[in-house]
């Protein structure tokens, strides 16, 4: 798995912008890969691509955190697992493009705007009512100013249920 990241992870390819002061979104050039992190997946992403390996990392996350190791291990595993399906996702959307032959005129970004939802579809892929930290207008507005600034010209907000909001 952490060769498959590491090969993936080319610091240079990524654009990271700070949302507040422990929310990134990471958004890879040239791909229709993006990602919400906090600050430690974005100092387990910049380990990765400077190429240390998954225990080096563990161990200087557990100097930074004071937790044990097996946490650390955890959420490291969580992080790349997750990392590597959107980033499996995104190459699978650019070669699916490819073959198609799809001219699209400009970018589209999803700005998840809420996770609250008043449904319980059960093929709803979204854990609805749960982790119900929501951006907050004014860092909604700076994602939107900033998305534009980098290409997007097509904006969805959804959530769960963005109408709840």
């Amino acid at each position: 798995m952490g060769e498959f990241l590491k090969s993936k992870l080319i610091l240079e390819d990524f654009i990271i912008k700070i949302i507040t002061h422990d929310i990134f979104i990471l958004f890879k050039k040239n791909s229709a890969f993006w990602m919400t992190i906090n600050s430690s997946g974005l100092k387990i992403f910049d380990l990765i691509s400077k190429g240390f390996q998954k225990e080096e990392i563990v161990e200087k996350m557990v100097d930074i955190y004071h937790v044990p190791a097996d946490y650390i291990e955890r959420d490291y595993d969580r992080f790349v697992e997750l990392m590597r399906n959107k980033l499996d996702r995104a190459d699978h959307i650019s070669q699916i493009e490819k073959e198609s032959k799809m001219k699209i005129n400009g970018k589209t970004i999803t700005i998840h705007i809420t996770n609250r939802c008043n449904l319980s579809c059960p093929y709803c892929y979204k854990d609805a009512n749960t982790n119900l930290c929501e951006l907050s207008q004014e860092e909604i507005l700076k994602i939107v100013a900033e998305s534009y600034e980098l290409g997007f010209k097509d904006f969805t907000f959804s959530g769960g249920e963005p109408t709840i909001r």
